[in-house]
């Protein structure tokens, strides 16, 4: 992981400003998903039962939770689509 810099609003650095922190990662909401894949509701799930495409993460706890994908599972996702693409219009 990058290591981050703290600083005040005048841009001098604060005493402890290095740490570690991860970077945020951004969930996708189904909707979202959907439209960044064109893919159905249904073609998403039959997709996932065949590890085709990532699993959603539950956003909450119990059955009923909320769910949502990982922005960068669904970039990358989207990479290997073309890349699969690219390696058969090379052949």
């Amino acid at each position: 992981m990058p290591k981050t810099k703290a600083a005040r609003a005048d841009g001098s650095p604060l005493a402890h400003a290095t740490t570690d922190a991860p970077s945020m990662r951004r969930f996708l909401r189904l909707r979202a998903v959907q439209a960044a894949t064109g893919l159905s509701k249904s073609t998403l799930y039959l997709r996932i039962s065949r590890h085709e495409f990532p699993p959603p993460v539950p956003l909450g706890e119990g059955r009923n939770s909320p769910v949502g994908w990982p922005e960068d599972e669904i970039a990358a996702w989207q990479a290997a689509r073309i890349a699969k693409r690219d390696a058969k219009t090379r052949t």
